[in-house]
């Protein structure tokens, strides 16, 4: 889990960095976390303690990385609706969203739409 989430990420950005910075541009580097990150979901084993690290790894980024002019944020959302998730949600929504306390789970268009806003210049 620290591998896919956290190692993923530093091996990521150390690649990212020379191209970000060879541009006049300002550069985004935006990552996806989750809400678990925030409040530990014991059904998730170290998949909430890995998006914290992740949490912890962004605010760190964005501190350093700001005077290369490069911005470093995270999106945490809570279910979105994919393959990856579909254990979580799939039959059961309702459960899901009075669980995380949510009217509806989220949609890959609502989140793709705040990663291209934090993306852009």
């Amino acid at each position: 889990m620290f591998d896919i989430n956290v190692k993923m990420l530093y091996f990521f950005v150390k690649e990212a960095i020379p191209l970000l910075t060879a541009s006049k541009e300002v550069g985004s580097i935006v990552v996806m976390t989750s809400c678990v990150a925030y409040t530990q979901e014991n059904l998730l084993g170290l998949y909430s303690p890995a998006k914290l690290a992740v949490v912890g790894v962004v605010k760190c980024l964005a501190k350093e990385l700001y005077r290369f002019k490069i911005n470093v944020n995270a999106v945490a959302p809570g279910i979105v609706k994919t393959r990856f998730s579909r254990k979580v949600w799939k039959g059961r929504e309702k459960l899901a969203c009075k669980r995380f306390k949510v009217y509806r789970l989220a949609e890959v268009e609502d989140v793709s739409g705040v990663i291209a806003f934090l993306a852009s210049k």
